[in-house]
């Protein structure tokens, strides 16, 4: 099988040559690879099925509901070499694989039946409050003009009106019943298309489409995005993928994507102030992009005119927005700084960095963090560093030591921190396609039985009583 040698493209410099990407590994080392996959499975897995039967969680029932999310998966591995199979198809398969994640999520948890969770979930203001304060605001004119003033349940707190304001447009369009829930499979169709986003975010590594779409395989068994579900957290890939590779195409193909990139800011800043620590892979793969110019006149000019047009429809839909519903930005994002700093007490130490390391690795499964570190340092090692794949690389390494180190977004990692998850996804896929088909196979057989397990033995979400 070709290496990763023949399949990776890269962003040529300011138009220039392209260079040679990272060499893949030896066999031995892919090998061992393998072998730390299952080992780990081997010990996830049943420690994982002890600590449900201690703790008398749900039963084995999740499994069988996952069924189809593997045959999904297995189906378009087997066909990614199929001229038949066009892209979008097998792209609308993921994300309905990827869907049924968060309906066997619901159902295995379900009591006594799939409407009434998802209503308690919805209605409970320690779970998610927006449903909470939208049903104060539904029949309150101009609330949003008022809303950094305003007293909001926990979460509403620490986060921007446009979670609020989601539920008060359903609430008002067709009653609060209904929206309890319309408003979790609106979130669980956006969440399904992150599949998509993630095809979208591969192009930055690779233009390969087999590529392509096996990092988009193994983006459909990412555990935490279908089993926090139907939290808000589950769309904000979406958002960091459109953002991040937005940015990184506007200074490679063209500046309409810069204007798609101010539009993404603009929904992101309207929905959660945590996807803002993005800014560090942007910064890190501008200055990236200028070394592989070797910062050339024309690649400074192309950086600034691109963050420029970003940031000038960014202001000019967030205007527009507070002209047309008096909602204040900033106001709203200090009053949010300002609870965030007098709700969360807790230092930022030993345990919160190692809690952090592990919950985001409970939410992408452990293969992927294994697959991905060795990737990079294959990466690290490679003679030639003139390559996007090396500033991608290590832009995505920055950015998730910057927000481990900084402890700005301590606890609940699995949750809070999964805007961040592609950054571990894509190389560990790109690493995955060194493999044969049938360890690959194997590998993804791995993953979904860690998904199957954390599903069945980790309670993301549940009402409180």
């Amino acid at each position: 099988m070709a290496g990763a040698t023949e399949r990776i493209e890269e962003m040529p410099p300011d138009g220039g040559s392209r260079e040679t990407p990272p060499r893949a590994a030896s066999p031995e080392t892919n090998a061992r690879v393998r072998v730390l996959i299952w080992v780990t499975a081997a010990v996830v897995i049943p420690l994982l099925t002890w600590h449900a039967g201690f703790a008398r969680l749900r039963p084995f029932g999740i499994y069988l509901l996952l069924i189809p999310t593997l045959l999904g998966v297995l189906f378009v591995h087997r066909n990614l070499d199929n001229p038949r199979l066009r892209p979008w198809v097998a792209l609308l398969i993921l994300a309905a694989s990827m869907f049924c994640v968060d309906m066997a999520q619901v159902i295995s948890q379900a009591r006594p039946t799939v409407q009434n969770w998802l209503q308690r979930i919805v209605e409970d203001p320690q779970t998610t409050s927006y449903y909470t304060d939208a049903m104060r605001f539904v029949h309150q004119s101009g609330w949003i003009a008022t809303f950094q003033d305003q007293t909001l349940q926990l979460h509403s707190s620490t986060h921007p009106a446009g979670p609020i304001l989601f539920y008060v447009l359903l609430i008002d369009g067709l009653g609060s019943a209904r929206a309890t829930l319309a408003g979790p499979l609106l979130i669980a169709v956006l969440s399904a298309a992150s599949v998509l986003a993630m095809y979208y975010f591969a192009g930055i590594w690779t233009s390969v489409r087999r590529d392509r779409m096996l990092i988009c395989l193994l983006w459909t068994l990412c555990p935490a995005i279908g089993l926090v579900y139907p939290e808000f957290d589950q769309v904000y890939p979406v958002l960091s993928m459109l953002m991040l590779a937005s940015w990184v195409y506007s200074l490679q193909r063209g500046l309409r994507f810069a204007l798609l990139l101010g539009f993404s800011a603009f929904l992101a800043t309207l929905f959660a102030y945590n996807l803002l620590v993005v800014g560090t892979f942007v910064a890190c793969s501008g200055i990236g992009f200028l070394w592989l110019a070797q910062w050339r006149k024309s690649a400074v000019l192309r950086l600034i005119q691109a963050g420029c047009f970003a940031l000038g429809l960014f202001l000019v839909l967030h205007v527009t927005f507070s002209l047309a519903t008096g909602y204040h930005a900033w106001a709203s994002f200090v009053h949010s700084l300002h609870v965030q700093k007098m709700i969360e007490k807790r230092p930022h130490g030993l345990y919160a960095a190692a809690s952090n390391i592990y919950n985001f690795s409970l939410g992408s499964g452990f293969v992927p963090e294994i697959l991905g570190v060795f990737f990079l340092v294959e990466v690290i090692k490679s003679p030639q560093r003139r390559n996007v794949v090396w500033i991608a690389m290590i832009a995505s390494a920055l950015t998730l030591i910057a927000v481990e180190a900084t402890g700005i977004l301590d606890y609940e990692a699995q949750r809070v921190w999964l805007f961040l998850q592609p950054l571990i996804f894509v190389p560990a896929a790109l690493k995955l396609g060194e493999f044969s088909r049938k360890d690959q196979t194997g590998a993804l057989l791995a993953q979904w039985a860690l998904l199957a397990t954390i599903g069945r033995s980790v309670l993301f979400v549940v009402p409180f009583p």
